[in-house]
């Protein structure tokens, strides 16, 4: 491999282990909570969720001084931020999740 890869994953490592880490400061080893679960097998749904009302309350702020098409992308890509943020935390609730159960701590309920 190249030593440009090998720095690259060298660095990815010491990311995830500092994520982890940070995350069992945090609480991290716990049992999820229903919410958590939630939002971790629908992340989709968790984003859109969160930035459609954020994109209308956007709206509802600035109601006076919307007046051209780019006023309104600025609402949508304001909404669209948020629920990218919510979106991608609801990733990682599943990332944790799944390393629970990898690491024996945890197991989901049954479905169904």
């Amino acid at each position: 491999m190249t030593t440009v890869r090998l720095l690259a994953r060298q660095v990815w490592r010491r990311c995830t282990r500092a994520f982890w880490s940070i995350d069992r400061a945090l609480g991290g080893l716990e049992q999820p909570t229903r919410t958590q679960q939630f939002a971790a097998r629908r992340p989709v749904a968790v984003g859109v969720g969160t930035a459609a009302p954020a994109a209308a309350l956007l709206g509802v702020a600035n109601l006076d001084s919307v007046d051209t098409v780019g006023d309104v992308m600025l609402l949508l890509g304001g909404g669209s931020a948020f629920g990218l943020v919510f979106g991608l935390t609801a990733l990682g609730e599943r990332a944790r999740q799944r390393r629970l159960q990898r690491l024996g701590l945890w197991e989901p309920p049954a479905r169904g």
